[in-house]
């Protein structure tokens, strides 16, 4: 299923893929910032669904549209644009276009408007298990959840330069992320100096930006509610408290050894992300095709998706290749590592999975100058 976006914005056709991926997992989006590029690619490869800006670099959508409609004339055209004449907007209705959008829009609203449009189809009824979550690990893998995972690693990438300011604007109207820092926030500045905690700019104030961004990262990817099938729901449970756990060990760690906190935090935070990613897909799979999963089928597809899942989200989420390597090292780490970030990255998993007394949990301990206690 082929979804062609037309944007200048890079922003915007991010945050239109992500829409799109939210509405079917099995979409793949091409994206193109000008009109000849996205002619070009629709000549060779068609699409599905169109989404395009009305006022592009280099001329007026208008005309792929018109190139669309002399080859094809049922593809579903959605146009969007932030100012918009009368004169284009009838133009744009005389070539048969599904729907226009003024930017900016509700989120929530074009999703329900794309589920419209986007061609659906049962998967279950096509795919078993296996090819329905590999089609899935060629695409754009998406948790769900708000807020955006994506988006909150991006400002974790540039956190010193984002102000608290700037979390209240963006976090305004996300009631459990705000109901989340005022909970933690509120709790340390009471052992401190017993003032309470009211507002969510005191709230980021008071834990720093950097931690601030970790918890909603973590509400971010707390997909248990989302999950109906009531063994993905209780796996999906158990592998954050694992990931969280992790976070907790590895940030305490790198405090005691003087290394930098926040990032083996987050770290430990996204080391569960592909397992995470394939409950997501099995939930999506059971609903598609009206079908139930065994325990061990679930278990069994977590072994053998998780891995490629979690490496594909590292990949769309552009971390950062020392994150990556610190992500990876809560499951395995060569010995011959001397990259202090990384030794404790594992520790941390070893602890998380009560394995720290095994021989490469005590010749890691060694190696840190630990005491066998985290």
């Amino acid at each position: 299923m082929n979804v062609l976006i037309v944007d200048s914005d890079d922003n915007m056709a991010a945050l239109l893929t992500s829409i799109c991926v939210g509405v079917d997992s099995r979409v793949r989006v091409h994206r193109f910032g000008f009109v000849q590029n996205a002619s070009d690619h629709w000549e060779v490869h068609g699409a599905d669904l169109i989404l395009a800006d009305l006022h592009l670099p280099d001329g007026s959508s208008l005309e792929l549209i018109r190139r669309v409609r002399r080859s094809q004339s049922e593809v579903p055209v959605l146009m969007l644009s932030r100012i918009a004449d009368r004169e284009s907007i009838l133009k744009a209705a005389r070539l048969g276009i599904s729907g226009f959008v003024s930017k900016p829009f509700s989120v929530e609203l074009l999703h329900q408007r794309l589920r419209s449009l986007l061609p659906q189809g049962q998967v279950g009824d096509s795919m078993n298990l296996n090819e329905h979550i590999a089609a899935a690990v060629s695409t754009m893998v998406q948790l769900p959840g708000a807020p955006n995972t994506a988006g909150i690693i991006e400002l974790l990438q540039r956190s010193e330069d984002v102000s608290a300011a700037e979390l209240v604007q963006s976090w305004r109207n996300e009631v459990s992320v705000t109901a989340r820092l005022l909970a933690v926030a509120g709790s340390i500045s009471f052992r401190r100096s017993g003032l309470p905690v009211t507002t969510l700019k005191d709230a980021i104030l008071a834990l720093g930006v950097p931690m601030a961004l970790n918890y909603a990262l973590a509400l971010s990817l707390d997909i248990c509610g989302q999950l109906a099938h009531p063994i993905l729901a209780e796996k999906a449970k158990e592998l954050l408290a694992q990931a969280v756990a992790v976070a907790d060990t590895a940030y305490r760690l790198a405090l005691k050894l003087g290394e930098p906190a926040v990032p083996c935090h987050t770290a430990g935070l996204l080391s569960r992300v592909g397992d995470l990613a394939a409950l997501k897909l099995m939930q999506q799979y059971c609903k598609a095709g009206e079908k139930a999963l065994s325990a061990e089928e679930i278990d069994q597809a977590l072994a053998d998706w998780a891995q490629p899942l979690g490496n594909q989200i590292k990949v769309q989420w552009r971390l950062p290749l020392p994150l990556r390597e610190a992500i990876g090292a809560v499951h395995f780490l060569p010995r011959e590592t001397v990259i202090q970030s990384k030794l404790i990255m594992r520790a941390a998993g070893l602890y998380e999975s009560g394995l720290i007394d095994s021989d490469d949990g005590q010749w890691l301990q060694r190696r840190l100058g630990l005491d066998g206690s985290s």
